[in-house]
């Protein structure tokens, strides 16, 4: 069996979202399903009589009446679902109806064509087997997205099975023979214990490895992309705290203050904003932002050098994180002048250095090669490095910004590494030798409500522009985790008339990943112009009002902050692909046991 590396893992628990999908809202569910119903009654009987008595008696009103019921059903034992999912379910249940007509007019045309006996079976009892075939489904459905308890949520999986029986009865009145009425209820028990089975075992594999329901799980993870700051966020944080390690966390702050007060601040914690919605460390920027907006309203919180391993488990984890900074930023004493800015060419790896008071702000890309998340103990080197090269503090920067489908890490000890450590070094010398006796600064921000399925978080794009010894540099951060290639170098094109220097930064908030799909980069699903666009109107902005200011720079560590730890991504990525994998397996073999089963029933009666 192949191993995966951690790089490859860490992609896998990126893209966790793929697996899950958010259900369509109900009038786009509505019609297919009335569709299905119809055609479902016609191959039952091929006249006007079967669409009306059969597609609408026996399926479509069942099939309303379920998904409104369902609901209901549901929250009073202790469930939760919502009305898009009930319809959703009750569209895919008849798909199973649909499925199992199908199969059984093959099997009847050809057995008429053979002259095979025992062939044919009776419509009332076609109907029965494929009405009772739902309760499997609705059983995997409700324990997946509803609650686990089986007993708790029988009611809801027989809703739209009962009514079915109950409107085949209304067509068909003399159908509820006792012989009948047993078939109906013990095909139901074979499909629902069956259903059961399956669920069971698809729980197995994350609870050998962290002692909890995988179904569970993926229940509070479409709860958190229906409602993102309700229960199911607690109940996602409780489980991430439950494999989480005790972890001294770098935090290095750089305040640019003017005589007017503090311009903007920059925070740079060295843990990761994943996994995912507003879960654990995700939303990153905005969680620090309100710890510390009471100081500036220009909080800019780029990605230091981290990975999954380094996730916050729980929201209070960041806010301690972001209770440090604040502290850090109040104590710091301004400093003033500072240096131009320093750029070095290093193999690959793409880095810059700039002054301002006693501390150095670097960021370092590999743009416009395509790589994930440079990894902690890189940072931790390339801070040594321009310490090393002369710079008291040190603000080291992952820039973040080109990425493409399966990019890995920049890991320690390899090419990319070296040469980004080294680019530090040679960047921070350069820099510390261009010393300037001033500098001045300004702010934008533009933010965009609801963005963030098109790859922004809440603190939308932001810039900072400084001067120094006639020399202006943009800083270009967005919300997002990571960028499209090439974008980076079409918004350095856009703004090089207005300053001699910038560079793109993206924060890396997993809160975009909560789109379908998960992998939701900068520039992947908002127009390339109008983000080009943006991103130069906010330069123009910065360059309205730029004030002196003065650096006032400071680091220290977060003792006892919670994070995932070494390994435990490639764990919780291990644990949902055997899940996946094992659900592709059971759910074919305990459908199939469940049919087989029921198909012997109806050849043993007769």
């Amino acid at each position: 069996m192949a191993v995966k590396t951690a790089q490859e893992s860490h992609t896998d628990t990126t893209m966790i979202m793929a697996r899950l999908f958010n259900a369509p809202r109900p009038w786009k569910t509505v019609l297919p399903l009335l569709l299905l119903c119809l055609v479902s009654g016609f191959l039952v009987e091929p006249s006007p009589a079967g669409l009306v008595t059969y597609g609408l008696l026996v399926f479509s009103l069942p099939a309303l009446l379920g998904a409104a019921l369902t609901k209901p059903l549901a929250d009073l034992l202790g469930g939760k679902t919502y009305l898009r999912r009930t319809i959703l379910l009750s569209l895919v249940t008849q798909f199973m109806i649909l499925g199992v007509l199908i199969v059984a007019g093959v099997v009847r045309v050809a057995g008429a064509i053979l002259g095979l006996p025992g062939t044919v079976v009776g419509l009332d009892r076609l109907v029965i087997l494929a009405t009772a075939s739902t309760v499997w489904v609705r059983q995997v459905v409700m324990a997946s997205t509803s609650q686990s308890h089986p007993l708790k949520n029988l009611p809801s999986i027989l809703a739209q099975p009962l009514l079915g029986f109950a409107f085949l009865w209304l067509v068909l009145p003399g159908v509820w023979t006792p012989l009948n009425l047993g078939l109906a209820t013990s095909l139901s028990i074979v499909f629902l214990l069956s259903a059961i089975a399956f669920t069971e075992v698809a729980n197995r594999p994350l609870k050998k490895t962290f002692g909890v329901s995988g179904l569970r799980m993926m229940r509070h993870f479409l709860d958190h992309m229906t409602e993102p700051d309700g229960e199911g966020q607690e109940e996602i944080e409780g489980f991430f705290d439950s494999f989480a390690v005790p972890m001294s966390v770098p935090v290095a702050v750089l305040g640019l203050r003017s005589a007017a007060g503090m311009e903007a601040a920059v925070i740079v914690p060295s843990v990761h904003p994943g996994p995912f919605g507003t879960t654990g460390g995700s939303d990153l920027p905005a969680k620090v932002k309100r710890e510390v907006a009471d100081l500036t309203a220009n909080v800019l919180v780029p990605h230091a050098p981290s990975t999954h391993d380094n996730n916050p488990s729980t929201t209070g984890e960041v806010r301690k994180v972001g209770r440090k900074a604040r502290e850090l930023l109040a104590a710091a004493s301004a400093v003033p002048g500072g240096s131009r800015l320093a750029r070095a060419q290093v193999g690959e790896a793409n880095v810059t250095a700039q002054r301002f008071g006693d501390a150095v702000l670097v960021t370092a890309s590999l743009a416009p090669n395509p790589t994930d998340d440079i990894d902690a103990a890189t940072g931790f080197a390339a801070t040594l490095a321009a310490k090393d090269a002369g710079a008291r503090e040190v603000l080291v920067v992952d820039a973040h910004n080109s990425l493409a489908a399966g990019s890995g890490w920049v890991v320690f000890g390899s090419k990319q590494s070296r040469d980004l450590i080294e680019a530090v070094r040679r960047a921070v010398a350069d820099a510390l030798r261009q010393p300037v006796p001033s500098l001045r600064a300004g702010c934008s921000q533009w933010f965009l409500s609801g963005s963030v399925e098109q790859g922004l978080g809440d603190a939308g794009v932001q810039c900072l522009v400084v001067e120094a010894g006639g020399q202006r540099v943009a800083y270009l951060l967005f919300d997002g985790n990571n960028m499209v290639p090439g974008l980076r170098e079409k918004i350095r094109e856009a703004v090089k008339d207005l300053v001699q220097e910038a560079e793109v930064l993206t924060t890396d908030n997993h809160s975009v990943n909560i789109a379908l799909g998960g992998f939701n980069p900068v520039g992947a699903r908002m127009e390339h112009g109008h983000l080009v666009a943006t991103a130069r109107g906010l330069v123009e902005k910065a360059l309205l009002h730029m004030p002196e200011v003065q650096g006032a720079a400071a680091s220290g560590y977060v003792d006892e902050v919670r994070v995932w730890g070494h390994e435990s991504t490639t764990r919780l990525s291990t644990g949902i692909n055997s899940t996946v994998s094992v659900l592709r397996i059971t759910a074919g073999v305990s459908l199939a046991l469940a049919f087989a089963l029921s198909v012997l029933a109806l050849v043993l009666v007769g």
